[in-house]
């Protein structure tokens, strides 16, 4: 079970964890859930996140101070969930095709 650090620095288990290597992309899964909040999270599992292109995480805005200082760019994209979707509700969209899920309600016949 890896442990990293979290949280201004105390230790966290993370649970049963894994690193999947898929055509070149490393995915960390983890058992127990958590926000992305230290580069340990991922260097336990053997990924180096300053030698990653691209890191992507599962988080609302916990990941920035650990991650947003080694990143070229930050794109913030609606995951679902509590948090995103109602950032996304609030949006006024035009030229947009409706309707759109989750923007729109949809009546399934």
């Amino acid at each position: 079970m890896p442990w990293a650090h979290g949280s201004g620095g105390a230790w966290r288990n993370y649970g049963p964890s894994l690193m999947l290597r898929v055509g070149g992309v490393e995915i960390a899964v983890i058992s127990r859930t958590g926000q992305a909040t230290d580069l340990a999270q991922l260097t336990c599992l053997g990924i180096d996140p300053l030698h990653c292109a691209t890191i992507a995480l599962k988080s609302y805005h916990h990941f920035r101070a650990a991650f947003e200082p080694i990143a070229r760019e930050v794109i913030r994209v609606d995951g679902g969930g509590m948090m995103g979707s109602a950032a996304l509700s609030k949006t006024e969209y035009r030229h947009v095709r409706r309707p759109i899920w989750p923007l729109d309600d949809i009546k399934l016949d």
